[in-house]
């Protein structure tokens, strides 16, 4: 058996090692802390910045003398400069484009159609549209023979 001696200066670099490991799990444990910090401060400083939305709860519309209504497998939606509109593979009859006139009056109609109709369309899923069934109040470009003017829109599974 070989006994070693135990000296002043192997005790030392025994402490120290164990020193720098402590300090350097410290260091990693600070670290972590200031990044967490970070984000938390951005979190609430983004929270308290940032206005409050109102959304308004829209039920469905009402059904007129000449409003229909149509359940819409999509395949396509486009935005044109004078209107945007919907294409249903299968049809209202001849009808397969539904389209709104691109206004300023129906801007918030137009981006609301554009948002439920492209996330319908990438997921595969219908619409069911609500549309005036008399041609003479099709928007401009919007045939009289397989276009109608489109008047809701409603998403779903």
């Amino acid at each position: 058996m070989v006994v070693y001696p135990i000296t002043a200066n192997s005790v030392s670099e025994s402490i120290s090692e164990e020193a720098y490991m402590f300090s350097k799990t410290i260091k990693q444990v600070l670290l972590g802390l200031v990044v967490v910090l970070l984000l938390l401060g951005s979190f609430f400083a983004g929270r308290m910045l940032s206005r409050t939305m109102n959304v308004q709860a829209q039920g469905e519309p009402e059904i007129g003398d000449r409003d229909a209504a149509h359940d819409c497998s999509i395949i396509e939606v486009a935005l044109l400069s004078n209107r945007a509109h919907i294409r249903c593979s299968n049809g209202y009859g001849a009808i397969y484009f539904f389209a709104v006139a691109n206004t300023s009056e129906n801007e918030v109609l137009i981006n609301r159609m554009m948002a439920i109709g492209l996330t319908n369309l990438s997921m595969d899923r219908k619409v069911y549209l609500y549309f005036d069934a008399s041609f003479a109040s099709n928007p401009e470009g919007c045939l009289t023979t397989n276009c109608r003017k489109l008047t809701g829109i409603i998403g779903y599974k």
